[in-house]
């Protein structure tokens, strides 16, 4: 916890023992931020490639790298981490895309410079391409009226 109250200053500690008692609390996840921190590339050109197979796929691998950095403190520069979730989320070929770092880099290097004029702060979710946006942790009850209210959206666009 110093590590993170040295570099973004004193109210983190405080920060991250709320959002691990939501983790705790409301999704039954025990959070634990002990891991290294780093270059994520490569978990994002993973993650571009799994959007290939489609939402579910990507979706599966998103839940298990965070998994794998929130809860078991693994390092998501580390390519062997990577091809575990790979694995794990069902996704075929990744050894190609974790081992050749320029697959998939355009891809993600165009998302983040979008990303560079929008995002406020982390994590930060895109929903229907930019049409809603929200910045850090939020509750369900959140979730919930931006879901609705994009059903909404996509229902009278026929």
């Amino acid at each position: 916890m110093a590590m993170y109250e040295a570099k973004f200053g004193p109210r983190t500690g405080a920060l991250i023992e709320n959002v691990a008692r939501v983790f705790r609390e409301e999704e039954g996840i025990e959070m634990s931020m002990g891991g290294l921190t780093g270059n994520t590339f490569a978990s994002h050109r993973l993650l571009a490639y799994a959007g290939t197979m489609g939402a579910e796929r990507q979706n599966a691998l998103a839940e298990r790298l965070f998994r794998a950095y929130f809860s078991e403190e693994r390092y998501l520069g580390d390519r062997g981490v990577l091809l575990e979730c790979a694995r794990d989320a069902g996704i075929a070929g990744a050894e190609a895309v974790v081992g050749d770092d320029r697959q998939f880099a355009d891809e993600v290097r165009v998302e983040l410079n979008q990303a560079r004029g929008m995002v406020t702060g982390v994590p930060f979710f895109v929903v229907d391409g930019g049409r809603f946006k929200m910045s850090g942790a939020q509750p369900a009850e959140v979730w919930a009226e931006v879901l609705e209210e994009y059903l909404e959206q996509q229902e009278r666009r026929g």
